[in-house]
């Protein structure tokens, strides 16, 4: 069935007897039956209900209900699962990985809701639809999608591809019914009780523009509350080719799914009919003045950032400014060129390289290998003392003959590692183009993100039907991805399909074989897939 907007939604089938009743007492009940003091097994009810919800065909007056009672819920299980990945230090520990995961599942499941629910409202009425109740749906929907955005930027994650491509379309139509700047009543809004599409559209647009990636840890989440006293003073326009906004910097493509960036970049390459401009010129002056008048908490957010507080430092403001007002721009050109060079990742990396350049390599790998050195001398006892020596008790009696001590297996494991590669190696990577101010480089050298890693296979227990599972290390490991496992010179191309356990210390994983041959071609582990699989992940929230 066509949709009105192009949303990209589920397709829905139609609700089954055992299908969750979405009759707006039945509803009520549930989320008051809810256990909202086990955040985790609310958490768990939330998403699951919010799944099945989105695969059948409802009422959309039902859905809407549904959703807007819910919402609340919703917030308070994902404000409670922050505290386990907002303000830990990264890399985040493989529980907080899948707590952040499930988080925005969340949301994303949310703003399925909602999309579907604005599909279903506008086919139901082609020739009219009620304005305010659209509006409403368009802005809860963008405001879903934004907290999916954040919760990837908080966790340096990858959003969902379709995410840029949805809030575009969503602007568009309330574009189009003039719904813009209609009063939308929302208490989950730090600032105010209301908002409206054009002010949470220019929010998500602004925290794009700061690189949010590249910003310290739990500065986003600071820089996204703050954004909301600032969404007035910035608007978008069409493209006027005959006479363009001097102000303009900034821009963006409605028809892709592209965030937005610098206006050159988009007005030359799409139709005008998609682009848009903003006009920044306001929010220049606002942020001078802030920083002049206001924000006096702090020169830096390098070291002691206050994440329990909504203002930014000076420091940070200062890198805003240059973010959203000035647009960077190319001072020398940029050439093609494809050749080779070595690259060395991290400063303890480039400094050994670099003195290999001066001293003999031996001297190199004893400067940096040889660590704190230590000597015993035996302690006397009483010859009448018959009582047993407490270190007995942990080492193995001096007399075993063939026994080789644990730290002889280190150091001669130790030995035999460092003579097969050294401690620091270079990387072959490829020059793409040159300019005066640097290379852009891609990586040639996949052998190094492709090694294998020794894991376990558990043979299939039947007494308590558990099928074959592999024992692996905590990272980087996740059900959805594929790997080739290796035994005995055969390759297999394995799926993982459901995390048993994780300790910390390593993980078990349910797999299927996908295909068997000598040789195949060995899949990325970088793998982003969403994961869905958050089985034993609510207890720990």
């Amino acid at each position: 069935m066509a949709r009105a907007l192009g949303l990209s939604i589920p397709e829905l089938t139609k609700a089954d007897k055992d299908a969750f009743d979405l009759r707006p007492r039945k509803v009520d009940e549930w989320l008051n039956s809810l256990p909202r003091a086990n955040v985790g097994e609310t958490a768990r009810q939330v998403f699951e209900t919010l799944v099945e919800v989105n695969r059948y065909q409802y009422s959309y007056q039902h859905r809407i209900h549904f959703l807007e009672a819910l919402r609340e819920t919703a917030l308070y299980v994902t404000d409670s699962m922050k505290r386990h990945f907002v303000g830990v230090n990264a890399p985040l520990p493989a529980k907080s990985e899948k707590i952040a995961s499930a988080s925005r599942e969340i949301h994303y499941a949310m703003a399925i809701g909602y999309m579907i629910a604005i599909e279903d409202l506008l086919q139901s009425s082609l020739l009219f639809s009620d304005h305010k109740l659209l509006a409403m749906l368009i802005q809860r929907a963008i405001s879903a999608l934004g907290m999916v955005l954040l919760t990837s930027y908080q966790t340096f994650h990858l959003y969902p591809p379709g995410i840029w491509s949805a809030l575009h379309k969503l602007y568009a139509a309330a574009e189009q019914r003039k719904l813009l700047q209609m009063s939308i009543v929302d208490e989950q809004h730090a600032y105010s009780a209301k908002t409206t599409i054009n002010a949470d559209y220019i929010r998500l647009f602004l925290l794009a523009l700061t690189s949010p990636y590249r910003l310290r840890h739990g500065e986003v989440g600071k820089v996204f509350d703050v954004l909301a006293r600032w969404v007035g003073k910035c608007r978008l326009n069409t493209v006027d080719t005959r006479d363009p906004a001097a102000s303009a910097k900034f821009g963006v493509d409605l028809s892709s799914d592209a965030p937005p960036r610098a206006a050159s970049l988009v007005t030359d390459h799409c139709n005008h009919e998609f682009c848009r401009i903003m006009d920044s010129i306001a929010l220049t002056n606002a942020i001078r003045k802030d920083i002049k008048h206001g924000f006096k908490t702090g020169d830096t957010t390098i070291t002691g950032i206050e994440m329990t507080r909504s203002d930014l430092s000076q420091e940070l403001m200062k890198r805003l400014l240059v973010a959203w007002c000035i647009v960077p721009r190319r001072s020398f050109p940029r050439n093609d060129k494809q050749e080779n060079v070595q690259i060395t990742l991290g400063l303890t990396a480039t400094h050994q390289i670099i003195i290999t350049g001066t001293r003999k390599l031996a001297d190199v790998e004893n400067l940096y290998s040889n660590t704190a050195q230590y000597h015993t001398d035996d302690v006397s006892r009483s010859i009448n003392d018959t009582s047993p020596d407490v270190w007995d008790m942990i080492y193995f009696p001096t007399d075993t003959e063939g026994f080789e001590s644990l730290e002889a297996q280190l150091e001669r494991d130790q030995a035999n590692q460092k003579a097969k590669k050294p401690l620091y190696q270079a990387e072959t990577w490829l020059i793409l183009n040159e300019s005066a101010r640097g290379y852009c480089i891609k990586t040639l050298d996949t052998t190094a993100r492709h090694d294998y890693q020794r894991t376990l296979m558990l043979p299939e227990l039947k007494a308590v039907n558990q099928p074959t599972t592999l024992i692996t290390s905590t990272l980087p490991y996740r059900v959805g991805q594929q790997f080739v496992i290796n035994i005995l010179g055969k390759e297999i191309l394995v799926k993982l399909t459901k995390q048993l356990q994780n300790t910390g210390l390593f993980s078990q994983f349910q797999f299927e074989i996908t295909e068997t041959q000598t040789a195949v071609q060995k899949p990325d582990p970088t793998n982003d897939e969403p994961d869905t699989d958050f089985d034993g992940v609510w207890n720990s929230i």
